[in-house]
């Protein structure tokens, strides 16, 4: 269910705002999940001196919440956005040189357009980034003898470095790349380094600070590898 909703964010974006816009967009809507993950951290930080259940409860909440929240401003917006979405319909015609018509994503599309070498991409970039980052308090905990309380209270200020990760991955993109996937390259090469010092630092307790700081720039690079991979690459196939 969780899978369902990025796939319709960027189906909105894509169908709703002209070109510009969602550059803007999609760069914009990318910290909103570190920052989520910031609010959700420093709950659980809270919460685990009560009951871990009440953790649950409240992050599940406030998602009830923000769904609410979503239904009853898009339902206000209805016409508003109706109206958008054929002006850039109409813009994406008067532009193309050619007809613009639905295409189907048949197999054959799927690896002949390499998107099935996105997809083990965007694989390990799941891993990786959700790996590490549900790793990080148990990784203080066991190696550095941090409180589980503590452990989820420093787990809450690594995303504020996580947010930094999709606007580095735009500005590499424009400024040396050019492209979604050599930026996905230099951000996984980034990564790979980091954690291989992460490797070489174990348990060393005197070096707490740094092991932080490897995971805290190697999930960044992640974050930005996702907003390529899952916000700018589909932007391509908007027909």
């Amino acid at each position: 269910a969780n899978s369902l909703l990025w796939p319709s964010v960027i189906r909105v974006l894509t169908e709703w705002l002209n070109e510009d816009e969602r550059t803007r967009g999609g760069a914009n809507i990318s910290p909103s999940i570190p920052a989520g993950m910031i609010v959700c951290y420093f709950i659980c930080s809270i919460m685990l001196k009560y009951s871990w259940k009440l953790a649950f409860i409240l992050a599940g909440a406030l998602l009830i919440a923000g769904g609410i929240a979503w239904f009853l401003i898009v339902s206000a917006m209805k016409e508003k956005i109706e109206a958008k979405a054929e002006e850039v319909r109409l813009e994406r015609l008067s532009t193309s040189k050619v007809e613009i018509r639905k295409e189907k994503m048949t197999f054959r599309a799927f690896f002949l357009y390499g998107l099935g070498i996105l997809a083990v991409a965007s694989f390990f970039n799941g891993g990786l980034k959700e790996g590490v980052v549900s790793w990080v308090p148990t990784y203080l905990c066991e190696s550095f003898g941090f409180t589980s309380s503590n452990a989820s209270l420093i787990a809450t200020f690594m995303p504020i470095v996580f947010v930094a990760g999709p606007y580095v991955a735009i500005w590499m993109s424009k400024k040396f790349f050019h492209s979604e996937t050599k930026t996905i390259g230099a951000m996984y090469a980034i990564s790979f380094v980091c954690n291989v010092l992460l490797f070489f630092i174990g348990s060393n307790k005197a070096l707490s600070i740094p092991a932080v700081a490897l995971m805290s720039v190697s999930i960044a690079c992640m974050w930005g590898v996702n907003s390529q991979l899952m916000t700018y690459t589909p932007y391509h196939f908007a027909s």
